[in-house]
């Protein structure tokens, strides 16, 4: 796997974020924005909480 390290507020511009194979005709795997998440059949996402935001836990401690 490839790994590319993001910096401090690099998708702060970003409206979607577009997952795709590099063959000679392009295949989506996934589209990111943030109100949603599309994962093509056969993949999946897994997400991982900042549980050290406040906003991410309703400010209650637990997800709404």
């Amino acid at each position: 796997m490839e790994t590319s390290t993001l910096t401090e507020n690099i998708l702060r511009n970003i409206e979607r974020i577009v997952i795709e194979t590099t063959e000679e005709n392009p295949v989506t795997v996934a589209i990111f924005t943030p109100k949603f998440i599309e994962v093509a059949k056969g993949y999946r996402v897994r997400l991982k909480p900042d549980y050290q935001c406040s906003e991410s836990l309703g400010g209650k401690g637990s997800l709404p």
